[in-house]
């Protein structure tokens, strides 16, 4: 059994990238000659073939984290726990460290994946377990299980937000017009089934006479993939607090 529960063990800032490869594969319990037969494919896959004999203090934070995944990921254990370390790196890395733990899983290795990241997690795994104050709460096929513990996160308490504060394309419109509140009418909590019908309304407050103005809403996964776009029709003047609806 393996695990990689934190990325950087073993790492030393005075040594060189090539030195703690061997430190830190010799601290997870990898063998010598083992990392010397992975060592070009770590380096490789950390991309940091050009500064591995360079001093680990002058890596950037996101090399210093490559390296360790890239030594860490090298493991062959026939259970492998991985927790939460691909909270750290660029959108491309974390791709490219999911695909790693995907192809140990397709060659016949048990891969334990503990995160709050559902989108990994539905890329990931087949199976999921959801555990909650340390108790099981269910066992089964991934979606499912993803999307019943995103239900048991929503807060049900209010589907009124205040976005007084959220940022704006336009500084300079964000003068004129503040957007108050986005309230969700006919929907009882935040988690919006497929083929649901909603109704958003948001409420906006002039500060200047404006004519003409429209109010654009774009709608996005928990992923961040965009779902849908619509207008409002146009607003001829707005000169106090006022709401406008989206169905």
């Amino acid at each position: 059994m393996g695990t990689l529960l934190e990325v950087g063990t073993g790492f030393h800032p005075e040594l060189t990238g090539r030195e703690n490869v061997f430190l830190s594969g010799a601290v997870l319990g990898m063998k010598h000659f083992e990392i010397q037969r992975k060592f070009d494919e770590i380096v490789s896959f950390a991309e940091v073939e050009k500064f591995i004999d360079t001093p680990l203090k002058h890596y950037s934070s996101g090399m210093q984290m490559r390296l360790a995944f890239a030594v860490a990921a090298h493991l062959e254990p026939e259970i492998l726990i991985v927790d939460e370390v691909l909270a750290v790196g660029d959108a491309a890395f974390q791709k490219k460290c999911i695909g790693k733990m995907g192809s140990a899983a397709s060659h016949g290795r048990t891969v334990i994946f503990v995160s709050h990241n559902m989108g990994a997690i539905q890329q990931l795994t087949q199976r999921c377990v959801l555990i909650q104050g340390g108790r099981l709460v269910a066992d089964g096929e991934a979606a499912p299980i993803i999307a019943r513990y995103q239900e048991m996160t929503m807060d049900r308490s209010t589907t009124t937000y205040d976005v007084s504060k959220a940022p704006r394309f336009s500084p300079e419109l964000s003068r004129k017009v503040e957007f108050l509140t986005l309230e969700m009418e006919n929907c009882p909590t935040k988690l919006v089934p497929a083929e649901a019908d909603i109704t958003l309304r948001i409420s906006v407050r002039g500060n200047d006479s404006i004519e003409g103005l429209r109010f654009g809403l774009t709608v996005y996964r928990v992923d961040g993939t965009p779902v849908g776009s619509t207008w409002c029709a146009p607003v001829h003047s707005i000169r106090e607090a006022r709401s406008e609806r989206f169905p």
